[in-house]
């Protein structure tokens, strides 16, 4: 009885059936192709999506667009920041070691007349080093003698004393405010 409500139901709206299967088929037939716009085509190059998806896909697209300059700005931002930052903290630095330099240059001034190169048996260099002082902290590595290393390498040796003494070093020191 069920076979035979099938036939009656084909027979009645046989034109709607045959409708239905050839569109089955058709849906069937088609092999979507992947494209660069990430759209679903048919073999004949037509949309397979529906204005829903492709809407969607455009949003999409718009977000990530919107999100890779937010980036790039931010990324902008931080750079700038940063080179700002690094510049500051140079001129501060520069800023710093000329100050030194000029206590360093005070107290040479007022030890030997600022005559680096000031050799003698028992003190040397601009800021008077006594010899036994300068091998103590590690002035040979730059020259036997104080007086025969630069103004700067004269500068590391003293820093190293006045790190673990102070200015007591130099008798000058009071004299020039230190």
């Amino acid at each position: 009885m069920a076979a035979g409500a099938e036939n009656s139901a084909s027979r009645q709206h046989p034109r709607v059936d045959r409708f239905v299967l050839n569109d089955v088929a058709l849906v069937n037939s088609l092999v979507p192709v992947s494209t660069r716009d990430g759209m679903a085509r048919d073999p004949q190059g037509r949309a397979m999506s529906t204005a829903l998806s492709i809407n969607t896909q455009v949003a999409v697209a718009q977000q990530a667009e919107a999100e890779r300059a937010t980036a790039t700005a931010t990324a902008n931002a931080t750079a700038t920041a940063t080179a700002t930052a690094t510049a500051s903290a140079n001129a501060l630095a520069a800023s710093a070691r000329r100050a030194k330099d000029a206590v360093w240059d005070r107290l040479a001034q007022c030890e030997t007349g600022g005559r680096w190169n000031m050799r003698g048996a028992r003190f040397s260099g601009g800021l008077g080093f006594y010899n036994g002082t300068w091998d103590s902290f590690g002035g040979r590595e730059f020259a036997s003698n104080a007086g025969l290393a630069s103004r700067d390498q004269q500068i590391v040796v003293a820093e190293r004393v006045r790190a673990r003494f102070g200015y007591t070093g130099w008798g000058c020191a009071p004299n020039v405010g230190l």
